[in-house]
């Protein structure tokens, strides 16, 4: 019996390319959530949200979509 996986397109554009920024901004978010669980296990203290974080990602979604805009022109 053979089983197909269904593709998961969650970081790619509407073109089929994979956004870079969506990669990243998903990779800092568990990392961010990692480090606040392990913060909250072993100094018994909730984490606050970085704001240089939330900067970081809507940085890079900014960044990719100007440059799809200028890239279209």
């Amino acid at each position: 019996m053979c089983f197909r996986l269904k593709k998961i397109n969650l970081f790619s554009e509407n073109n089929g390319k994979t956004s870079f920024a969506r990669v990243i901004g998903t990779i800092l978010v568990l990392f961010y959530i990692a480090s606040s669980i392990y913060i909250l296990i072993v100094e018994h203290k909730i984490s606050d949200i970085p704001t240089n974080l939330l900067i970081l990602i809507s940085s890079l979604y900014g960044i990719n979509k100007l440059s799809s805009i200028f890239n279209k022109s």
